[in-house]
């Protein structure tokens, strides 16, 4: 192989291994009892999370939440980091469920 051919694979090779991608939010936790919701992101070596929940996150919170009787979530709380020494182990952030639908 020429010296070139090398050098475009190790690049190649070097810039797809060091991709970072976004990890996505999910439903890890819910009480109906206090009419919550948690949706967490666990980040990995070479990803982030990203700064909020997207719309889908969002929406399965909000179908746990109708699924319940409410009629929709909103977030309340802020974020909590879990850590592990200087390492973000996960991400939560708490939605409340609200407007009780009346059951006839």
């Amino acid at each position: 192989m020429t010296r070139v051919a090398v050098l475009m694979i190790a690049t190649f090779v070097f810039a797809t291994g060091c991709d970072v991608e976004d990890e996505e939010w999910f439903v890890s936790d819910g009480n109906r009892a206090a009419a919550t919701v948690t949706l967490t992101c666990t980040p990995g070596d070479f990803s982030t999370c990203p700064s909020r929940p997207g719309n889908m996150a969002k929406w399965d919170a909000h179908i746990v939440c109708t699924d319940w009787g409410y009629k929709t979530a909103v977030p309340f709380g802020g974020i909590t980091t879990i850590r592990r020494g200087y390492e973000i182990v996960e991400i939560e952030i708490k939605y409340r469920c609200t407007d009780r639908e009346r059951l006839s």
